[in-house]
């Protein structure tokens, strides 16, 4: 006989029922401890780290100024957490941006992670120019990891300051020799050459173009002064523009012979029409 139980919805048969009940009881068999619809406790976050305390002494903060330096340069995007080294970075401005600056020298620091991070925590910082740019510029000609040499010139690049310019193409001219005939180290002059054709400044090309109208014009072994208006020597009196004067110096001897720098530099060639050239270099940012 098919027994059923009538309810307010029609009638169920009595083995429906049964089903419904051994697979309820069967729900229960495969969950054992919380259920996926109980609420899980929360967590309970640690101590926030305070990054650079006042407290630190100088070893406490030079291990400190490592970390931080890792941490910046290993950080993605925007986190509470790189957003609190940063804080404490600028609360220790004057002494980070002496631990970062020490750290750029690859003798001093091996880990190119560490002087990755260095050059982003001084342009966090933004030290004065005098105090960062010629090791900035050193950093942009020298260092050995691609990357960490990237972002030094990026920096350089962002903050235009007369210094990293000049530190340049003070590398760039120590490369020859004393008569200005030869390069007395090609290796130097070629990392010169390439950073100052990534960095782009028209400072620095100016500058060069000088010295190669210098070479063309007077000879490259022809001693000329510079004053505070023109560059001077025999048969020579270029006008100079104040703030390319800056990265030359106020005097001294040019003997450089500059225009096949000046053209690997630009990947320009102009040859000898120096007003192609200085148009050329006038309409750069």
């Amino acid at each position: 006989m098919n027994r059923s139980i009538r309810g307010p919805c029609g009638m169920m048969s009595l083995a429906f029922l049964l089903a419904l009940v051994c697979g309820a009881a069967a729900e229960e068999t495969l969950f054992i401890g919380v259920r996926p619809s109980s609420t899980t406790p929360k967590t309970t976050a640690g101590p926030k780290k305070e990054w650079f305390n006042a407290n630190l002494n100088e070893r406490a903060l030079h291990t400190e100024a490592l970390a931080a330096s890792r941490a910046l340069a290993t950080a993605k995007g925007v986190s509470s957490e790189i957003d609190d080294v940063r804080e404490g970075v600028l609360r220790e401005r004057e002494r980070c941006i002496k631990e970062f600056i020490w750290m750029l020298n690859w003798k001093n620091c091996p880990d190119p992670i560490m002087r990755r991070g260095a050059v982003e925590g001084l342009g966090l910082c933004n030290p004065d120019p005098k105090v960062l740019g010629k090791p900035l510029a050193t950093s942009a000609v020298y260092e050995p990891d691609a990357e960490t040499r990237k972002v030094s010139i990026e920096l350089i690049k962002m903050r235009k300051d007369s210094v990293s310019a000049k530190a340049l193409l003070d590398t760039w001219k120590s490369a020859f020799d004393d008569v200005g005939v030869l390069a007395a180290n090609e290796a130097t002059r070629k990392a010169a050459v390439d950073t100052i054709r990534e960095v782009g400044d028209k400072r620095v090309f100016q500058a060069m173009l000088y010295y190669a109208m210098l070479e063309v014009r007077a000879g490259s072994a022809a001693p000329v002064r510079v004053d505070s208006v023109a560059i001077k020597g025999p048969g020579v009196n270029l006008p100079i523009d104040l703030p390319v004067l800056d990265l030359m110096g106020v005097e001294g001897t040019i003997v450089i012979p500059a225009m096949a720098s000046l053209k690997q530099a630009t990947g320009q060639d102009f040859g000898r029409h120096f007003d192609k050239w200085k148009e050329w270099i006038g309409k750069l940012p």
